[in-house]
């Protein structure tokens, strides 16, 4: 059933009874709402465990820090899913700071970040082979600072015709710092999506990651399909 906007509602999201509302490419549409299934892999336990430690560390910040991040979420809104900005609170933006900042590996950041994020990448291509257990990813300008590593999502899809990839991309992990020119990425995304197979092909995302801010750039994409050619 689609779902076609009017006077009263210009647009919805979130469900009903039984009718989840939803929106396309090709504009709203209402859905049978389907009964969520718990994920008990190794990766959403981590995702939990981290939200349990950065929002209990949320507690044991001073005044002056919970007040800083009140403001600076009151000065950098987030788009939701249907497009609105919405005003996040004060625990809420540190849990979206820090929790990137643990999935990292870094240091957790008691004061909100007071510039803006890195430069994004100009270029970024690539290409793999499954029997050699290469999956390159190319990019450039290198990362020259300690500070700056690369943030990977990607996505596997089985035809060309496939390209819509929005809810599908998966955190797959972050670089070492300071890497040069390209980065073999299987073991990333392989741990991540699962054994790839010849001829899928493969859609990536990269952003560059500032660790001392816990902000990244917008991501370049790009697509491969995957051989068996070594």
């Amino acid at each position: 059933m689609k779902f076609i906007p009017g006077p009263l509602a210009a647009q919805l999201s979130g469900k009903l009874g039984g009718a989840v509302a939803s929106h396309n490419r090709g504009g709203p549409y209402f859905r049978r709402r389907a009964k969520p299934v718990i994920s008990t892999t190794q990766f959403s336990e981590d995702i939990k465990s981290t939200f349990a430690t950065v929002s209990s560390a949320w507690s044991d910040l001073s005044a002056a820090s919970r007040q800083a991040y009140t403001l600076w979420a009151a000065n950098n809104p987030i788009t939701d899913r249907i497009g609105q900005k919405i005003t996040l609170d004060g625990h809420a933006a540190y849990l979206k700071v820090n929790a990137l900042q643990v999935a990292a590996g870094a240091d957790h950041l008691p004061l909100p970040p007071t510039v803006g994020p890195p430069d994004g990448l100009s270029t970024v291509s690539v290409d793999g082979s499954v029997t050699s257990q290469i999956l390159n990813v190319s990019f450039a300008p290198s990362q020259a600072s300690t500070s700056a590593i690369l943030m990977l999502r990607a996505a596997v899809m089985t035809s060309a015709a496939r390209n819509y990839t929005k809810g599908k991309m998966k955190l797959c992990g972050f670089s070492a710092p300071a890497v040069v020119s390209v980065i073999n990425v299987m073991t990333l995304v392989q741990d991540r999506i699962g054994t790839i197979q010849n001829g899928q092909y493969l859609h990536v995302e990269l952003s560059t990651y500032d660790t001392a801010t816990g902000l990244h750039s917008l991501p370049l994409t790009a697509v491969a399909q995957l051989s068996g050619i070594v």
